[in-house]
């Protein structure tokens, strides 16, 4: 089995059960990072209109389109767990 992809799984569990804890402040850190990513994935968006074949285009519209929205959605379901408490 691969070490990267053994560190990143343990990394991602170690992360889940930090911003499923009860703490207010893992998950707003949580939010800011998701918005951030999306925030990146709509610049990315945008600037894949700038590949000269469609069809890699396309790639990279859905990929960046896919992402974004659910670290937006992410990101919202996080504020909204913070501010509802």
């Amino acid at each position: 089995m691969n070490t990267t992809f053994v560190i990143i799984v343990a990394a991602a569990a170690i992360a889940a059960g930090f911003l499923l804890s009860g703490h207010r402040f893992p998950r707003l850190l949580g939010a800011f990072v998701l918005a951030g990513l999306a925030m990146f994935c709509a610049v990315g968006f945008q600037a894949s209109y700038e590949v000269a074949d469609p069809s890699d285009r396309r790639s990279w519209q859905l990929a960046y389109g896919i992402l974004g929205a659910v670290s937006g959605g992410g990101a919202l379901l996080l504020l909204m767990r913070v501010f509802r408490k």
